[in-house]
């Protein structure tokens, strides 16, 4: 005996009942088909929405490329942005007349036991306490804070240290008869001293008549080639525009540092 059709002897409305509720079962199909396409790559691996820190891991290790001037080209922009002459800026960089500055800045800093930067050593009473790395502002708060009060710091003073000189001639940031000096030893390439910049640059707001800021240069030249013609040009503004001049100068090799 032979089966009978789905639909025979049934009544017209209930065909076109069943007919409509294949249909619909058919396309709801077909558009969960095309929402886990969209969802997913064109190799078929699942599309993930980075969060925030993701997209920094990215941003560490594969940074955007420059845009605008890099190099030397770069300096003499920079340069020009904080009022130096370009030919002037020019001659002074070509000439590599600052080069024994930037000598004389990284011995003192292995003299004082710098040996690797961002290298701070911080003095007050004739002794020096020694930073090291872009240790965040709240780890140098009770340090100056207890050398600011004359008590001990909660970091000893380094025995062995031998503090750097300071002259007219330093980049120095805050009043003069400060109670405290930060000596910073820095290179204007490494991204460490990078992110350790803002937290100077917070000291100084914070303690404004208490603490100055002394930069020098400590360049490593084997892992950032950038790092001393990018020191030599600062001295070329400093030497040609001044102190000031200096300062925002640092301020933007620092902001462009992926061009250096």
């Amino acid at each position: 005996m032979s089966e009978k059709p789905l639909f025979e002897g049934s009544s017209p409305k209930l065909t076109f009942i069943f007919g409509l509720i294949a249909g619909l079962a058919a396309t709801s199909v077909l558009a969960v088909l095309i929402l886990i396409s969209s969802a997913n790559g064109k190799d078929g691996t699942a599309k993930v929405k980075p969060s925030a820190d993701d997209t920094q891991a990215a941003g560490d290790s594969a940074p955007s490329l420059p845009v605008g001037p890099i190099g030397d080209d770069l300096y003499v922009s920079l340069a020009k942005d904080v009022g130096v002459k370009e030919d002037a800026f020019k001659n002074c960089y070509e000439s590599q007349n600052f080069a024994d500055r930037v000598d004389q800045d990284y011995s003192e800093g292995i003299k004082a036991g710098v040996t690797g930067t961002p290298g701070n050593i911080i003095i007050a009473n004739g002794k020096g306490v020694s930073v090291s790395g872009a240790v965040p502002y709240e780890q140098f708060q009770p340090i100056i804070d207890a050398l600011l009060n004359g008590n001990e710091s909660p970091v000893p003073p380094s025995p062995d240290i031998v503090l750097p000189t300071i002259s007219d001639t330093d980049h120095v940031l805050g009043k003069a008869n400060a109670k405290v000096t930060i000596v910073e030893f820095s290179d204007f390439q490494c991204p460490f001293c990078s992110r350790h910049h803002p937290t100077m640059q917070r000291i100084i707001s914070e303690y404004p008549d208490d603490v100055r800021w002394v930069y020098k240069h400590f360049p490593l030249e084997s892992i950032h080639p950038r790092a001393r013609p990018a020191a030599e040009a600062s001295e070329c503004v400093a030497d040609l525009a001044g102190n000031d001049a200096f300062w925002q100068y640092a301020d933007k090799l620092f902001a462009n540092q992926s061009s250096l």
